[in-house]
């Protein structure tokens, strides 16, 4: 289209049986970023052994041997495909679709490549679990002319009252700020530090 739209893909069905729906915005080309991280969900209590889980990354045919998950190269140097990577070509485009099949836990992902003069990609995480799913775009360029920030993704698990330094990287200048406060959610309750 010419217009400005808005696409969006619903996960309703697996293996042919219907299923609790996700909505999943999919991201436009000028969207793709660099790098990405994202998480799966642990399990939400209709199977013990947790979500089905997949990641799909939309990315350049011919970069799609840079595309790195965890600091692991997804295509091998033979340019043999692991049996949890399916690939498919974009009909029409310059892209190629890699499908991978991700443990069945709780975890922390980053998608990266090889070059640092590689074309933007993009991933869509998505899982099952008996009759629920999940699915979310792994993260979006949302490009501005104003300065902002890149925080590098983390996860805290828990908090002791212990002082946190976190440096900010920013793309061009500095910034100094003294004190922070962040609002974090735990359980029902919110704290403040």
């Amino acid at each position: 289209t010419n217009k400005p739209s808005l696409l969006v893909q619903i996960l309703n069905r697996i293996n042919n049986e219907i299923v609790d729906p996700s909505l999943i915005q999919v991201p436009s080309e000028s969207q793709f970023t660099p790098y990405l991280g994202f998480t799966t969900p642990t399990h939400s209590g209709e199977n013990i052994y947790g979500f089905i889980n997949y990641v799909n990354i939309i990315v350049k045919s011919d970069e799609r041997d840079t595309i790195r998950l965890n600091d692991e190269q997804i295509i091998t140097n033979t340019n043999t495909l692991p049996s949890l990577v399916n690939e498919s070509i974009i009909t029409d485009s310059d892209y190629t679709l890699l499908i991978v099949e991700l443990p069945r836990i709780e975890a922390l992902y980053f998608i990266t490549q090889e070059r640092d003069d590689s074309s933007p990609m993009s991933a869509i995480v998505y899982g099952y679990e008996n009759f629920e799913t999940y699915g979310y775009a792994a993260g979006l360029s949302l490009p501005s002319s104003q300065r902002f920030i890149t925080i590098q993704p983390f996860i805290m698990r828990q908090l002791g009252g212990q002082i946190i330094k976190i440096d900010l990287p920013c793309q061009s200048g500095s910034i100094i700020i003294d004190v922070v406060r962040i609002k974090c959610r735990y359980g029902l309750s919110r704290t403040l530090m």
